[in-house]
């Protein structure tokens, strides 16, 4: 069973030992087939146990970058997999008129706290898909403004000391003089100019 596995990952260009290793554990012995049998959860479950192992195992950055891009393959695979199994399930027949007004009614279901639970599940994920976005936007952001204020106080920064050069003639050293006797200084001098 491994052998047809390590040859679908070598031929894909994705093999991986721990991948060798959990795929059978998830059902997946033939990828060709058993691939698109795999669930969303246990995709996402399979994918966080990979990555994590990795992540502590590996100590290199591009290592792991080179690992989350044999995922990210296998991840299309999977979709388009999953894909093609959901086209050859529906059935392809026309409806006749009468078909198409009933299946225009609004449907009762059998047991509503499963569709409410499963509507809830569903907002549930959007919401935290949106609110992830919101934060990402929130941190680039506030980034960008912190950035930005640096930016603008060094420049107010260095107007202030180029307009307030103390002369040598003026008493006290630069560091004990105050702002405000620097800017009377400079106040006078140029009424003088």
């Amino acid at each position: 069973m491994s052998s047809s596995l390590r040859q679908w990952m070598q031929s894909k260009q994705v093999f991986d030992k721990d991948l060798l290793r959990l795929f059978p554990k998830y059902g997946v012995n033939n990828p060709e087939e058993d691939l698109c049998n795999v669930s969303e959860e246990k995709w996402a479950e399979l994918e966080n146990v990979l990555i994590s192992a990795k992540r502590a195992e590996l100590k290199d950055n591009a290592a792991l970058l080179r690992f989350k891009k044999k995922i990210t393959k296998i991840t299309k695979i999977w979709k388009e997999q999953r894909k093609k199994r959901r086209n050859k399930t529906r059935p392809s027949t026309k409806k006749t008129s009468a078909a198409k007004r009933s299946s225009m009614k609004v449907k009762t279901p059998s047991s509503p706290a499963i569709n409410d639970s499963e509507e809830l599940k569903l907002e549930n994920k959007r919401l935290r898909r949106e609110l992830r976005t919101k934060n990402s936007d929130y941190n680039r952001l506030q980034q960008e403004f912190n950035a930005y204020k640096l930016q603008k106080v060094d420049e107010i920064k260095n107007r202030l000391n180029v307009l307030f050069v103390i002369p040598s003639g003026m008493r006290g050293t630069p560091a004990k003089t105050s702002w405000s006797t620097r800017a009377l200084f400079f106040i006078k001098l140029r009424g003088t100019l």
